[in-house]
């Protein structure tokens, strides 16, 4: 991880991923109180909502991804995902 300190901008540029077979996914502490971000944080859980085979998702310790990036997910989402950390119930 260390993630935090990426601009909000890199994540942007996130917007047209595709990771049709990503199956694990790992974003711990890159949303957190030191995070200079956390505005990417909607463009990456868009990349992400694509990755229906996508079985285990960290977002631990993320508190800082603003609730309209959660609620702007299709529904439903990652219809394969067995583990998490950090995503929200009503997700």
């Amino acid at each position: 991880n260390g993630c935090y300190k990426i601009p909000a901008d890199a994540w942007k540029q996130l917007g047209e991923a595709r990771w049709v077979n990503l199956k694990k996914a790992s974003f711990g502490g890159c949303y957190s109180s030191d995070t200079v971000g956390s505005d990417g944080a909607a463009v990456l859980l868009l990349a992400l909502a694509k990755c229906a085979a996508l079985e285990e998702l960290d977002l631990g310790g993320c508190d800082k991804i603003p609730a309209d990036a959660w609620k702007q997910l299709p529904q439903p989402v990652w219809p394969a995902l067995r583990r998490s950390k950090g995503v929200p119930d009503f997700v």
